[in-house]
């Protein structure tokens, strides 16, 4: 496949994200010729984006977010306003999307006009197929009928499925798709990882002996306390006074999150939030971390 084509394929795509990296890759994208008809992302997200350019598109759409820590009553209102608005902006050019398991994106591609998905690969796509066969290998095929009236199918095999983007297509050895079906971002997102990395002040050499923190929105999403993750990350400081720690926060974590942690080691050092975005395996790539 020419590099035409792959650009072809993608145009005026309506594009659905809900991270910082996936913004990243949709804007490297436009700059290498993509129209975007379509920006759908939720309003957490947009509110982390001030310091990025703008992804200039015919119609940006902020939807409502929705996490676990959530009541049930606020999440089901959200799905059912952010499932009206897929139908209202979608399109007939792709949608964009990072997970074709997602229960709005299944019903979307369902019920609106949208012929064909393309799916975008963090990073992780072989190991999710992978780890989701392990844990049910009789049934991972197997649709229920609630799936099959919501359109919902196996990971990677929804008809619609066209095209993968991917950092590194090596790393796709567990999917179904012919090799020219298999796009590499690499060259699209150059423009993106050159923007971040003109504005970093750390040298690669400073990080190659030092470690990368790369956390979660545990307490965000009501799975574990703070006082559990403040204490696991006292701990290792506290047991190698000697290593430095370089901390990736998550973008729906709080900036003053781990404060009394900066106030008590001198060792743990905060990344700028805009190579945060770069998902963990990525900043470990660039930077050479441990």
């Amino acid at each position: 496949m020419n590099e035409e084509f792959k650009i072809e394929c993608l145009d005026n795509a309506t594009v659905y994200i809900y991270n910082p990296y996936h913004y990243l890759v949709i804007l490297g994208l436009q700059r290498s010729g993509v129209n975007i008809h379509s920006l759908i992302i939720p309003s957490k997200l947009n509110s982390e984006l001030v310091n990025l350019p703008d992804i200039k598109s015919g119609k940006k759409i902020i939807i409502s977010d929705s996490f676990k820590s959530n009541s049930l009553l606020k999440r089901i209102y959200s799905f059912f306003k952010n499932f009206y608005t897929f139908l209202k902006v979608s399109n007939d050019g792709p949608l964009i999307v990072a997970n074709d398991r997602s229960l709005l994106v299944s019903i979307a591609l369902r019920f609106s006009r949208v012929n064909s998905m393309v799916l975008l690969d963090e990073g992780a796509l072989s190991q999710i197929l992978f780890r989701e066969k392990a844990i049910n290998l009789d049934s991972f095929r197997y649709r229920s009928l609630i799936d099959r009236i919501l359109g919902r199918y196996p990971r990677c095999e929804h008809p619609k499925a066209s095209y993968i983007l991917t950092e590194d297509s090596s790393l796709i050895n567990n999917v179904d798709f012919s090799a020219d079906k298999i796009i590499s971002i690499k060259s699209f997102v150059s423009y993106s990882l050159r923007y971040l990395y003109s504005g970093l002040d750390l040298k690669v050499n400073d990080l190659s002996s030092s470690f990368l923190l790369v956390t979660s929105p545990l307490t965000e999403n009501g799975n574990n306390g703070n006082s559990s993750e403040l204490e696991i990350i006292d701990k290792l400081l506290r047991y190698n006074p000697n290593e430095t720690f370089y901390w990736s926060r998550h973008y729906r974590e709080s900036q003053n999150k781990y404060d009394e942690i900066f106030m008590k080691y001198n060792n743990f050092i905060r990344l700028d939030d805009s190579i945060s975005y770069l998902p963990g395996q990525i900043i470990a790539n660039s930077f050479q971390c441990l």
